[in-house]
C-alpha cells in the first residue's frame, strides 16, 4: 500500500489560472507584457524555489538545463498539475501575497 498526499482539486487549479490571467493584465515581467502562461512559470518556480528552501520540495522540481541544440536553456520539473493538495494551497497564498506586494488586485 502507498499513501500519497492528495492531489489538488479542479477548484485550486480554477482559481489559480484566473490569478495568473489577472497578473499578466497588470504587470510587466522585463519591461514587456507577459502571457498568463509565462506568469504561470515564473510564479510556479518562484514558489517550488521557497519550497525547496523550506525542505519540503514540489513534486517533480528539478533544475535548468542547456537545450538540445544549445541556444537556450530549459526548466525541467515544477508543474502545477503535480502539485498536492496542501502545496496547491499553500501556492494560492504565495500567488495572493506576491500580487498584494506587487500591487495587482486579486
Amino acid at each position: 500500500m502507498v499513501i500519497e498526499e492528495p492531489g489538488k482539486t479542479r477548484d485550486q487549479e480554477a482559481l489559480y489560472h484566473v490569478l495568473f490571467s489577472k497578473v499578466a493584465k497588470t504587470r510587466k515581467f522585463m519591461g514587456e507584457k507577459q502571457d498568463a502562461e509565462t506568469w504561470k512559470r515564473l510564479l510556479v518556480d518562484a514558489f517550488a524555489r521557497i519550497k525547496d528552501a523550506e525542505g519540503d520540495p514540489l513534486r517533480g522540481h528539478g533544475k535548468i538545463i542547456p537545450n538540445l541544440d544549445s541556444t537556450g536553456f530549459v526548466q525541467l520539473g515544477a508543474q502545477t498539475r503535480n502539485l498536492s493538495k496542501r502545496h496547491a494551497s499553500e501556492f494560492i497564498e504565495f500567488l495572493h501575497a506576491w500580487m498584494a506586494d506587487n500591487e495587482v488586485s486579486a
